[in-house]
């Protein structure tokens, strides 16, 4: 084994035989960012990379071979449903219980994510043509995994899931009487864009106000040193 200043490096065979156990153990080729898999990854996605060019030697061209017969595809792959149920179970294993949005979670996992719950959330309000790939077996498998469709404000990205005093009081300041999964994005962004424009409008006659009284104590002082200077 190779040595590097980060310490011993795998060789190719070593790399592909812990790839063939990881394919055993867990029946895919998905990798998180982070875990014990995660050079793993890194390496088989240089692989793809260096491995698809065209005029290989006969070393890399046998070492191509070798990785299509496990069922590597080189070149653009678009990910299955299944592939990103795999992704989700493989970093909850490590990380325990997430909701998508996480820093660990692929770009196109978080996409995923957001992606689902808005298909939920458009269900849920009645579009016309929405929710046709969210059919009850998916529906089956999100909940088998853990995974939330109602996580964050109306399913969107970022925020944790509410709790019912946060609910409260986010009700409270947008001044509506409706439930909070009875109001839309639309209507969220509408009222909160109207109490910012209050609160800067409060803010800027309170800055106004401070202004004009500041200038009068300032003119007053100035008033009081000179009849001082004056006796």
């Amino acid at each position: 084994m190779a040595r590097t200043k980060y310490g011993p490096r795998k060789t190719w065979d070593e790399n592909y035989a812990s790839l063939v156990a990881y394919h055993e153990q867990n029946g895919h080729f998905i990798f998180s960012r982070e875990g014990e898999h995660k050079k793993l990854g890194k390496w088989l996605v240089n692989q793809r990379s260096n491995l698809k060019k065209e005029g290989l030697n006969e070393i890399d061209a046998a070492r191509k071979h070798k990785l299509e017969q496990l069922g590597i595809v080189f070149g653009k792959v678009k990910a299955t449903w299944d592939d990103r149920i795999n992704e989700w179970k493989d970093l909850q294993a490590t990380h325990g219980p997430i909701n998508g949005t996480e820093s660990f979670c692929s770009d196109s996992l978080k996409k995923w994510a957001y992606n689902t719950r808005w298909e939920h959330r458009t269900t849920k309000e009645g579009r016309k043509g929405q929710g046709r790939n969210l059919n009850e077996e998916r529906r089956a498998q999100l909940k088998e995994i853990g995974f939330d469709l109602d996580f964050g404000v109306g399913g969107g990205r970022g925020g944790g899931a509410l709790d019912d005093m946060t609910q409260s009081a986010l009700l409270a300041v947008l001044g509506t009487s409706k439930e909070l999964s009875d109001v839309t994005k639309g209507e969220i962004y509408e009222l909160l864009s109207i109490k910012v424009d209050e609160a800067y409008n409060a803010l800027y006659s309170a800055s106004r106000q401070a202004d004009t009284e500041f200038r009068e104590n300032l003119s007053m002082n100035h008033n009081d040193a000179r009849e001082k200077r004056n006796e």
